[in-house]
C-alpha cells in the first residue's frame, strides 16, 4: 500500500513491481502515509521505502539492483532521499526561513547536477535501469504538479532542467501503467475526473497543459 504523494512511494511501488511483477500487487491509498509491504495476511513486513525495493530485488535477480553495483545505488538513492525529497520536507514544514532559503539553494543545486549527469546517458547509471532512477523519478513527476508551490516566487519548473525533463519523460513511457497514470493526475479517469494528490497543478511558462506535456512521445 502506497500513497501516491509520496514521491517515497513510486521509488518503492515501481521498484517492487519491475522487480517481482509475480509476487508483489499494489494498492495506492491515502490510509497510509507512507509505502508499507504487507505479507499475504496483511501484516506489516516494512515501511522503509528503500528496502522494500532493495530486498525484492535481490530476492528475485531483478537487473535493477545488480550485486556489482549496489554501493554506487545505494549512496545515490541516500543523495536522493536527503538532498531532494528531505530537502522538499524541510521547505514545507520547517518554520524558519533562513533554513527553508538554504534547503533549497541545496536542492536546486542537486537538480542541476543530476541534468548535467543525464546529458550523455539514458539513465543515471548508464544504460540500464537500476532502483537509483525511481526515487529521483517520484520527485519529478509531483514537482510542477504540486512541490514547486512550495519553493517560492519564480522558482525553477522542471522544463528548465531539459535532461531531466525528458528523462523523467521517457521513464514515464516505460514505468507506469494506466493506473498509475490515473493515480498521478496524469490521465482522467473513468469518470473524467482528475486526480490531484499533491493539490492543483501550478501553471508552467510555455506549456499549456503540464499533464499533457507529461503524456507527449519523447524521441
Amino acid at each position: 500500500m502506497a500513497p501516491a504523494s509520496s514521491p517515497r512511494s513510486w521509488g518503492a511501488v515501481l521498484g517492487a513491481r519491475i522487480a517481482a511483477p509475480d509476487w508483489v500487487t499494489v494498492e495506492w491509498s491515502q490510509e497510509v502515509s507512507s509505502p508499507v509491504l504487507l505479507d499475504g495476511e496483511g501484516l506489516l513486513v516494512s515501511d522503509d521505502w528503500s528496502w522494500i525495493a532493495r530486498s525484492l530485488a535481490t530476492a528475485s535477480g531483478s537487473k535493477v539492483y545488480p550485486a556489482a553495483r549496489r554501493e554506487e545505488i545505494d549512496a545515490l538513492e541516500q543523495v536522493i532521499d536527503a538532498e531532494l525529497i528531505g530537502a522538499l520536507e524541510e521547505v514545507v514544514f520547517s518554520t524558519d526561513q533562513a533554513v527553508r532559503d538554504a534547503v533549497s539553494r541545496l536542492l536546486f543545486a542537486r537538480l542541476g547536477l543530476l541534468d548535467l549527469q543525464l546529458a550523455d546517458r539514458r539513465y543515471l547509471l548508464g544504460d540500464e535501469l537500476t532502483s537509483a532512477d525511481l526515487p529521483l523519478f517520484g520527485v519529478l513527476l509531483g514537482w510542477d504538479l504540486r512541490y514547486r508551490a512550495h519553493l517560492g516566487w519564480g522558482a525553477a519548473s522542471l522544463v528548465d532542467y531539459p535532461n531531466l525533463w525528458t528523462w523523467a519523460r521517457r521513464l514515464a513511457a516505460e514505468v507506469l501503467s494506466t493506473e498509475d497514470r490515473v493515480v498521478a493526475g496524469l490521465e482522467a479517469s473513468p469518470d473524467g475526473s482528475l486526480a490531484e494528490p499533491w493539490g492543483p497543478a501550478l501553471p508552467v511558462e510555455g506549456i499549456d497543459d503540464i499533464r499533457v506535456a507529461w503524456r507527449e512521445p519523447v524521441e
